[in-house]
């Protein structure tokens, strides 16, 4: 299954639960009940000083 598909198909009843590796959005909270919160996490990006 696409990764994009699991809150929809938890929606639509296709599946019984999703399990991911998810990041907490404001916008996905409006859709998903998730457990505690275990860790965090985020991107950066690192130039070479010339």
């Amino acid at each position: 299954m696409a990764f994009d598909s699991i809150i929809s198909a938890v929606q639509s009843g296709k599946a019984d639960v999703g399990v991911a590796g998810m990041t907490v959005t404001p916008d996905r909270e409006k859709n998903v009940l998730f457990s505690d919160t275990y860790t965090s996490s985020s991107q950066v990006i690192i130039v070479r000083k010339k």
